[in-house]
């Protein structure tokens, strides 16, 4: 079984990535209760996201709710 600090290692290996391409992970949807769709942003232009304010959303920090590990966003701006 995984533990936070695994998952938190995989979280952080995958904000390198982001920031090495300069693009940005969100969960776009969480709110409309679709939990499967993630928005692939350019951190030059982090508005196309639409409605979504990247900058509050980037965590880079695993959450733990109930039996679910997720995280809002992944890297930076």
């Amino acid at each position: 079984m995984k533990t936070k600090e695994d998952y938190q290692k995989a979280i952080d290996e995958i904000a390198n990535v982001c920031k090495k391409h300069g693009i940005f992970l969100i969960g776009t949807c969480e709110t409309e209760g679709i939990y499967g769709e993630i928005t692939i942003g350019d951190v030059a232009e982090p508005d196309t996201c639409g409605w979504v304010l990247p900058g509050d959303m980037l965590t880079n920090k695993i959450e733990y709710r109930k039996d679910i590990v997720s995280i809002n966003g992944i890297g930076e701006i």
